[in-house]
């Protein structure tokens, strides 16, 4: 299993912070996955497409909880 890089991590926090039922507006898309997706080239970390979704995704709902509004 891959480890969560620093800069994936900060990823997370962005997208939960900014992101609430859909991405962020600066992302210019409605979808998560398609959010996801353009970060997997510098962020991969040696994943697997579906692996690192689910990674970021993880990531990211680990913030949830420190920002009412998501």
């Amino acid at each position: 299993m891959a480890e969560r890089s620093k800069e994936l991590v900060q990823v997370g926090y962005y997208l939960s912070k900014y992101g609430q039922n859909e991405p962020p507006s600066k992302l210019q898309t409605k979808k998560w996955v398609e959010a996801y997706r353009m970060f997997y080239d510098s962020l991969n970390g040696g994943r697997k497409v579906l692996e690192f979704e689910h990674s970021l995704k993880n990531s990211r709902d680990a913030f949830d909880s420190h920002f009412p509004e998501t």
